[in-house]
This record gives C-alpha cells, structure tokens and sequence, in this order.
C-alpha cells in the first residue's frame, strides 16, 4: 500500500511545480491511463468492502486519498480546452461528498499526468474524483488537480471502473454505486491541508504595500534560467531595499511579457512557501516601473 510519506513527499515539490508550469504531477511514472485492466474476481455482486480490499491488494490506498483531498465530488465533464503542457477540464458538479466547491470548476491534467493520446476525461460522463485546490497569482482561474490521479467513472449511481495510474479496475454494480462511496468517505477523518494561499487581490497599491512580505527596487540582470511555457524564474539585482529580508541577488519568477532585461523595477513579492529559493510577485499588480509616481507615494506614506 503506498505510504502516506510518499504520497506528501511529493507535495514538498508541489509549489515550484505549479508556480512554474501551472500542473502538479504527482507519480509521473506510473501515470498512464491505458495500462492494464483488472477484473475484480469476476463478481458482478461485489460488495464496497471486497472492492476496497481488492484495490488494497493493487496498491491503491483509498483512505489516505480521500482524507487528504481538500474535495471528494461527483462531477459531470462539460467541456476542456488544451495547452501546451496542462489540459482544464471544465465540470458541472453532480454532489459533493467532502468539502465546499462551486457548481462548476476546472480541473487541470498536466501533459506529464498521462500519455500522450490519452484523454482521461470524456464531456458527458460523470465522475467521482479526490480533488486537490490549486490557486495562483499566474493562473487566470482556479484549478483542482486530481488527487493521486484517482478518477471513478459513474453510470448513474453505479461505478463502473476505477483508474489509478496504470490501473484500470473494472467494478461491478450492486453495492458498489456512489451512494456506498458516499458513506464511506463521511466514516474517513479529514487531513487535507490547502497547499497555497489565495494571493493579494485588491488592486489598491497601499493594501499590496501593507501585504506584501518584500518590497523592492530592482533591476533584471539576466535571461531567465528555467522557464515554463509562460513564466520564467529572472536573476534580479536589488539597488534599493524597502520591506522584508532579501539578498541583494535573488531569483524571482515572472512572467514573460511583464519585465525586460536590463530594466528596473518596483516588485511587490512573496515566497510560495518558506523553503523556496524564488520569489513570486504578490498580486496581480505587483510590478511596477521606478518612474511610477504612485508608487513613490504609496511607500512614503506606509513610512517603511
């Protein structure tokens, strides 16, 4: 059965991934879903224990992945549309059986989550997923990942199979039906933990001023040294140092259209997590050209 220590470990990497690419990927390396088919002892009457078990035997842990999910939900996939390095699925939500979510959401599947011709959502159908909430500053909207790349396709209240990774379990009808799946998530202590918090959203320079853990003047000195299809993490140089403990030389993520080498700046920043070696900025208006007027005030009258 995996580890609930494997399963976090990969959550330690989750904020440099997503800041940069936008995807989490948990277990790329079993994240096929065209792999192999398994019948559940050939029962057409199996009951939720027996398929619960049954999945144990294949390495699937279903209490570790239901209780650190931030939402266990029914959903219905309306539509999607592709990019580069990440798929959003857009659902409809169905029921939800843990944690609050909107009627519709989407959920991001990364390029490295499965092969490439694979599709592991169909528009029409339902599914049950284990979801993981996904926001930030670089994201337009935001997203749930799956959890554990767990997904459970529904004909009405049945089950019909269950994917994880490379495995595809074929369930049968009976007691195995979302009503049973419902129980037994409400009997499953929650141990879910929001991986990011929401970034600034005001758009007033004096509430990204006072929220902001760093501010400062700096200069872009050099190309980006690791890039995502849209964001790169840019060499920085500071010349004037206004709020928070930061290096003179830092690394700091942006996006591409939004600074230009050699150029100097007012960056309003923070860290996706303690441990980071980066610097993202803290809003959406978080850069600013030194010649901003507004900007000059704003500091002088936070008196930093």
């Amino acid at each position: 059965m995996k580890s609930k220590n494997i399963l976090s470990m990969f959550f330690v990497m989750l904020a440099s991934t997503t800041v940069l690419s936008g995807c989490q990927n948990i277990e790329p390396e079993t994240s096929s879903l065209t792999g192999t088919k398994t019948s559940l002892a050939g029962s057409k009457d199996i009951s939720f224990e027996e398929f619960i078990s049954s999945a144990e035997a294949v390495d699937i842990s279903f209490e570790e992945t239901i209780a650190e999910s931030n939402s266990v939900v029914c959903a219905k996939c309306l539509s999607y549309e592709e990019f580069d390095e990440y798929t959003d699925y857009y659902f409809s939500l169905v029921d939800a059986y843990k944690g609050d979510i909107d009627d519709t959401f989407y959920v991001r599947w990364s390029a490295y989550d499965s092969a490439q011709d694979t599709v592991p959502f169909s528009v029409s159908q339902n599914y049950i997923l284990p979801l993981k909430y996904v926001n930030s500053v670089y994201f337009d909207h935001p997203v749930y990942n799956v959890y554990a790349h767990m997904t459970m396709l529904c004909s009405g209240n049945n089950i019909v199979s269950i994917s994880v990774g490379d495995t595809i379990m074929e369930a049968g009808t009976n007691e195995l039906t979302a009503d049973s799946f419902a129980n037994y998530v409400a009997t499953i202590s929650d141990t879910s933990e929001i991986i990011f918090e929401d970034y600034i959203t005001s758009g007033i320079l004096n509430d990204i001023v006072a929220k902001s853990d760093y501010i400062v003047k700096a200069k872009i000195i050099g190309e980006p040294n690791r890039t995502g299809s849209d964001r790169g993490i840019y060499p920085c140089e500071i010349t004037q140092r206004f709020k928070g403990d930061i290096s003179d030389n830092f690394e700091s993520v942006f996006m591409y259209d939004s600074v230009e080498i050699g150029k100097e700046y007012y960056f309003f920043l923070t860290k996706p997590d303690e441990t980071s070696r980066f610097y993202i900025v803290s809003s959406e208006n978080s850069i600013y050209d030194v010649s901003n007027q507004d900007v000059i005030n704003a500091l002088e009258n936070s008196g930093i």
